[in-house]
């Protein structure tokens, strides 16, 4: 029989890295994506208010907008002023057309990526220089 020999850093290491794994495991669980949609043909102000980037004037736009003619489709939510295709792409994942509201929880909205707004500094010309 042979004897393995284990030095107490390389246990110590291996101990660690364990208590690492279980603890990024449990973090993991803890964000777990909103389960659920919303029924933006059938939903109140408040429910729809738990979508990202719906706030309460949107929300009453989308109730207005599908009053005439119902939402035929998740992508006919752009016939409402402020909801563009950025916005429409975080709102997919959480509405339908067709059968019943069963988000619980509001969604956070996601942050785009910023780009910056600062404007490169001007060159003077030979124009300027004169």
């Amino acid at each position: 029989m042979q004897t393995l020999s284990v030095s107490k850093s390389s246990l110590s290491m291996l101990l660690l890295l364990g208590l690492f794994s279980a603890a990024t495991a449990r973090g993991a669980g803890a964000t777990t994506a909103p389960q659920g949609v919303i029924n933006i043909n059938t939903a109140t102000v408040e429910e729809l208010m738990q979508l990202p980037g719906i706030g309460k004037a949107k929300a009453e736009a989308i109730v207005t907008a599908r009053t005439d003619t119902k939402f035929t489709s998740v992508q006919d939510l752009q016939r409402v002023r402020g909801i563009g295709s950025a916005l429409l792409q975080q709102l997919e994942p959480y509405v339908t057309v067709n059968g019943p509201s069963t988000l619980a929880t509001p969604v956070k909205r996601q942050k785009s990526p910023k780009t910056s707004s600062l404007v490169p500094p001007r060159t003077p010309t030979a124009a300027g220089l004169v």
